[in-house]
This record gives structure tokens, C-alpha cells and sequence, in this order.
């Protein structure tokens, strides 16, 4: 049964719907909700601090649980990505958690829209070669995609 982790992926979860013989790991209430409505998903929801602002939740304990997993896909929902300064995240508290994340995760795969691409955000969650791949759509900075694809990311453009 294939592992996945979500982290505020409210949209792929959605996407999950018809999916069946999953174990799905997230940090996010509202992700663990829409899941939830699928009896062939099994979802792990973390426990830990909860911040309102993004429905998540991290924190020491939450790190430690997620420890314990080995996850075959990891869909990371981040603020910025560049090719200069890799993955980043305007929410320091939530860094260590997606890091854990990226840790266990044997394939790691970034989610950002247009707006995100080439845009370095307050902290550093990743540099690109820990990265496998981006899913962005078609507005993204072509010149930025190319380099980002250069430092070896597969780009995926929706």
C-alpha cells in the first residue's frame, strides 16, 4: 500500500477521491477532513501545535510521530521556490516539520502556482537537490523554470 504525505494539499487531496489503498500522512485538518470522505484511504492525521492561520499542525511531537514513517511520496505546498535559493516558506515554525518531511520521503515533490516560481520567501526549507519535482502551472517564469530543471528538478507544468 503506497505511503503519501500531504501538507495543506487541499486541492490533491480532492484529487484522491476515487483513489483506494492508500495511507495518506498530513499535518493538515482540512486535508484529513476531505480524505476523511474516502473509505478506501486511510489517513494519519499528525498531532502537535496547531496554527490556525494555515490549519496545520507541527511542532516537536508532531516531528516525532512523523519520525516513525517511511513515505513513499511526499506533495509539498510551499511559498517560493528559486533556483538561487531553493525551496522556502514564509512560516519558520513550520520549517522543521517540512524538513522531517523531505527527510522520509523517497520522492519529493513541490506544489506551487506561477507566483511562487523564482520567489525567495523568509526561511529556507530545501535546497533544489533535495527536490524531484515541481508541479507548477504554464505562468511560471520560463527562464526561471529552465534553470530550476538545470539543477536536475523535473518540472511538471498543468
Amino acid at each position: 500500500m503506497p505511503i503519501v504525505f500531504l501538507i495543506s494539499l487541499l486541492q490533491i487531496a480532492k484529487g484522491l477521491k476515487h483513489h483506494k489503498n492508500l495511507i495518506v500522512v498530513t499535518n493538515s485538518i482540512i486535508t484529513a477532513y476531505e480524505l476523511g470522505r474516502n473509505p478506501y484511504i486511510k489517513t494519519i492525521l499528525l498531532g502537535g501545535y496547531y496554527n490556525p492561520d494555515t490549519n496545520a499542525v507541527f511542532g516537536h511531537h508532531a516531528i516525532q510521530q512523523l519520525n516513525d514513517y517511511k513515505l513513499d511520496k511526499l506533495f509539498l505546498s510551499i511559498d517560493g521556490i528559486s533556483a538561487s535559493d531553493g525551496v522556502t516558506s514564509e512560516h519558520p515554525y513550520e520549517t522543521e516539520i517540512c524538513r522531517a518531511m523531505i527527510k522520509n520521503a523517497a520522492e519529493v515533490i513541490v506544489t506551487a502556482d506561477f507566483s511562487k516560481v523564482g520567489v525567495s520567501r523568509f526561511i529556507q526549507i530545501a535546497s533544489l537537490d533535495e527536490i524531484d519535482m515541481l508541479i507548477t502551472d504554464d505562468k511560471a517564469p520560463a527562464d526561471e523554470i529552465k534553470i530550476i530543471e538545470k539543477r536536475g528538478v523535473k518540472v511538471v507544468l498543468v
